[in-house]
């Protein structure tokens, strides 16, 4: 018992490794391109509009929340051209994972948007932009520098969090130990030794490798 809950320790702290691993590569490697960003605003009680650009892709979602002002609308009901910006409470935040989201961060700067057709260009406008994640440099992108920003995020999403690292151990376990276990037992119905495979006779240990050998 002692020995199968060591083993599911081990796969579990494997499972995290192998989850924030996982959610820094898609972040450093991973650039957001590929996809066009969607824009959506509501409208707030100052006439203003509280405007939200989401960008998903495999393994990231980039999020930024700003303030819309003067908005010209096109006769669809998008947004033509607007004035975003960034004030006290607005970020653009970074979330990675996979399966699940598990880690973010954000980006305290300054969003400038000319059309909810284009992409939000950002640039940072404080010392330390970066809110719970470690600053990279850009992603090297050509043209708008559309969420160009890169960071590695440490601040946790529990529930991607959680359900990524028990995804990553199954499939550490189902990898390693199911393998192993079935040659194990395959090497007891030829009379082999478990541990080596060298065939076992009445001796209580293996007399190739000592492994003790298991009563019949």
């Amino acid at each position: 018992m002692k020995r199968r809950l060591v083993l599911i320790g081990m796969l579990l702290i494997a499972g995290a490794m192998v989850n924030v691993a996982v959610a820094w590569a898609i972040a450093a490697w991973w650039p957001p391109v590929g996809q066009p960003a969607v824009m959506t605003a509501a409208r707030r009680a100052d006439g203003d509009y509280a405007g939200v650009t989401r960008l998903s892709l495999l393994g990231r979602t980039r999020i930024c929340y700003g303030t819309l002002r003067d908005v010209q609308w096109e006769a669809d009901g998008r947004a033509a051209n607007v004035d975003w910006r960034f004030e006290s409470e607005n970020f653009t935040e970074l979330q990675v994972g996979w399966p699940l989201r598990t880690l973010s961060s954000r980006n305290m700067g300054l969003c400038s948007m000319t059309t909810a057709r284009g992409t939000a260009s950002l640039s940072t406008i404080l010392s330390e932009p970066v809110v719970d994640g470690i600053g990279l440099a850009p992603f090297p992108m050509r043209g708008s520098a559309a969420f160009s920003w890169r960071a590695l995020p440490y601040r946790p999403m529990w529930a991607g969090l959680i359900v990524n690292t028990l995804f990553y151990a199954v499939a550490l376990g189902l990898l390693f130990v199911i393998p192993n276990a079935l040659r194990r037992r395959l090497r007891r119905r030829r009379g082999q030794c478990e541990a080596c495979g060298y065939p076992i006779g009445t001796s209580p240990v293996c007399t190739e490798c000592g492994a003790a050998v298991p009563a019949a």
